[in-house]
């Protein structure tokens, strides 16, 4: 497992329910019921209307597809947001969330009249964050967004082994998490018109774990014409994302809450279905909340999407699909980066503490291929050793070698892999988020000093959502932040103009027009710099370096480390 997925759970807090102001309550008539909504101001100061915790899906068995939610009789109340997926709430070190949790959010600012749409709007559907095994559809507040013609629709989907748990048979196919989603975007498919909103006009969108399920979506043929555009965030794929040997979990799981560990999938599977889901999570361990207990990271038990086999979502590595070239969903693509993505408030904590991380350096050889996720290759002691000379300068590993070390290892390698293995088959636009100012999580809400300037891991998100209790800084009003307003607005303009049409083609200020991504292996490549002043750059000469260190590390060919 990788270190980021065991420490982001010490600082990472899921969004909280925003109360409606207004006495307005919104009735529609869905193909499943009535449901009963309430309405909200956006930042602008403009009505939108909200439907929160309606039912799409129902679990039926568990470790299985999930199938529609049944019809219902009476009015749906939908004021207040539903149950999340069952989970172990890190922050506050406590059990929650339900097995039956799927449900989803939508938020408008128009309704149709009598019923009847006279104009109808983009859809985004947003995919949470959270490693798979933490958060819900409620991190995201709709209140940036709501000033644009669009429509927002968040939905839950299981975490965990509930979602993720593969033994390589019928009995647990796995990658049931992403059929849940699947199963979200063809309930938008069949009822999202009553909302306003345009079926044919859908956008996928994610950022860190729901990012990589954005991609993984876009490699599934059985999602075709369900979405038509996509936006990936500040993601990649690796252990965080993608669990390479979903067997080997399975096992350390069984072995901790004590269900049979034979080769027969049947005799343990139905043992897990004896227990409740509270049941089993609280049997099994969970991190300790101590950064130097690297240990701990080898017990505790981690799901993801994993290779689920022929006629699965994902049949085969990703990184084989990717480089293939063929991608079954090849809509028009918004993918990037922050400048310092590698940096969030779970490896800040590196830097931040002194003692520890000179030990980390000091004892290079023990926790160099741990970090790196380098453990199970043959020379994974040298490739630690490689990469420790290359970003260091007299033996000395810097905050920001550090920084740009692990930016390239998670980030910006991966993106330069897909990048050229789409190039010409999917329409990109490809951004870099590199605002320096305040609004660093880890600095400005956790209080870490030994930060390099720059943004961070999910630093770009804070300007598209008001996500102020998930460690993100609210950019409400020009007066708090007039700089950071102004970008802010001008993103969300930005945004909006790819969701009507898959171009984002509305810079703000003086900015420049965002051009389609065109890799060229012969110079650097040009990204588009998101800041105050939106322009086109190219990849700088040390940038360039970077990426060709690390050819040489994977041979030129990120398959290479499957």
């Amino acid at each position: 497992m990788n270190f980021r997925t065991f420490f982001i759970c010490l600082v990472f807090v899921v969004g909280a329910a925003v109360t409606p102001t207004l006495a307005e309550e919104p009735l529609l008539e869905l193909g499943d019921g009535l449901v009963q909504g309430s309405t909200e101001n956006s930042r602008g100061g403009r009505v939108f209307y909200q439907f929160k915790g309606i039912p799409f899906g129902k679990i039926g068995e568990r470790f299985q597809a999930s199938v529609p939610a049944d019809k219902w009789s009476n009015v749906f109340n939908a004021t207040a947001f539903g149950p999340v997926c069952a989970q172990f709430d890190c922050m506050n070190g406590k059990y929650t969330g339900e097995e039956e949790c799927l449900n989803l959010n939508v938020f408008t600012p128009k309704l149709p009249q009598s019923g009847h749409p006279t104009k109808l709007y983009p859809v985004v559907v947003l995919l949470h964050l959270g490693n798979h095994f933490f958060g819900s559809s409620q991190q995201y507040n709709p209140h940036y967004l709501m000033d644009q013609d669009i429509i927002l629709v968040t939905p839950n989907s299981r975490l965990g082994l509930f979602g993720y748990l593969n033994t390589g048979d019928k009995n647990a196919p796995g990658n049931m998490g992403l059929r849940d989603q699947s199963l979200a975007l063809k309930w938008v498919q069949r009822n999202i018109h009553k909302f306003s909103g345009d079926w044919e006009r859908v956008t996928l969108m994610g950022a860190d774990s729901g990012g990589a399920d954005v991609l993984f979506h876009l490699m599934n043929p059985e999602d075709k014409g369900l979405f038509h555009r996509a936006v990936v965030m500040s993601s990649t794929i690796n252990s965080c994302t993608f669990v390479k040997d979903p067997a080997a979990q399975a096992k350390k799981m069984a072995e901790q809450v004590g269900c049979p560990n034979s080769s027969k999938s049947d005799e343990f599977v139905k043992c897990l279905k004896k227990m409740g889901p509270l049941e089993i999570l609280k049997k099994m361990k969970v991190p300790t909340g101590d950064m130097t207990d690297f240990s701990a990271m080898e017990d505790f038990a981690m799901f993801g999407p994993s290779v689920d086999g022929k006629g699965g979502i994902l049949p085969k590595h990703p990184f084989e699909i990717i480089k293939s070239g063929k991608v079954p969903n090849n809509v028009p693509l918004i993918i990037g980066t922050t400048a310092l993505d590698g940096i969030d408030p779970a490896t800040a904590m590196f830097l931040n503490d002194t003692a520890f991380y000179n030990k980390m350096i000091k004892n290079w050889t023990e926790y160099g291929p741990l970090i790196l996720d380098f453990k199970d290759a043959k020379n994974s002691v040298g490739m630690a050793n490689q990469v420790f000379d290359f970003y260091s300068k007299n033996g000395t590993l810097s905050n920001e070698g550090f920084a740009d070390m692990f930016t390239d290892k998670y980030f910006e390698y991966f993106l330069k892999f897909i990048l050229k293995s789409w190039d010409g088959v999917v329409p990109m636009y490809v951004y870099r988020f590199n605002h320096t100012e305040t609004h660093n999580r880890a600095v400005d809400i956790i209080g870490y000093h030994n930060m390099p300037k720059g943004p961070g891991h999910w630093d770009d998100l804070q300007y598209l959502f008001n996500m102020s209790n998930s460690f993100m800084i609210p950019v409400t009003n020009e007066d708090s932040a007039p700089v950071e307003y102004i970008l802010s607005k001008g993103m969300v303009r930005m945004w909006t103009s790819f969701f009507e049409d898959g171009k984002p083609s509305t810079p703000w200020g003086e900015g420049k027009e965002w051009e389609q991504f065109h890799f060229d292996a012969t110079q650097p490549n040009k990204v588009y710099e998101v800041d105050v002043m939106p322009k086109m750059v190219k990849n700088t000469e040390v940038f360039q370096k970077r990426m060709a260190f690390w050819d040489t590390i994977y041979e030129n060919d990120l398959t290479k480390s499957i």
